[in-house]
């Protein structure tokens, strides 16, 4: 067998390993397209006839939803307090600058009096 036939024997092999695997992929495809259809199936079901179960899953996904909400409402709560405590530190800390400036100016209208006088 020439090094050509080999190759191409190569390639065929390889042609079947890759349509194999392909139609292996397609299998579970197919088989997961299946169970998606019976799960619609039954949701349907279970929505067209109202039943308990079905009342049930639609309480679960909405106090889900009511959850999330309340959790994200609490994360953006403690986002605000913790932004309104840093403001209220860089107001006190202006205060103190500010007072400590107007005293450092009365320090001054002093001494420039004294002087002048």
């Amino acid at each position: 067998m020439t090094t050509e036939e080999k190759g191409s024997v190569l390639k065929t092999k390889l042609g079947l390993e890759n349509l194999k695997g392909l139609g292996d992929t397609l299998k579970q495809i197919k088989e997961v397209n299946e169970s998606l259809v019976e799960a619609q199936k039954t949701v349907s079901e279970l929505a067209k006839d109202n039943s308990p179960l079905g009342r049930a899953l639609a309480r679960l996904v909405e106090a889900q939803g009511l959850k999330t909400l309340n959790e994200d409402n609490i994360n953006v709560s403690e986002e605000v307090r913790k932004t309104m405590a840093e403001e209220l530190k860089n107001r006190g800390k202006t205060i103190e600058e500010l007072q400590a400036e107007n005293t450092g100016l009365k320090e001054d209208k002093v001494v420039s009096e004294v002087t002048s006088k």
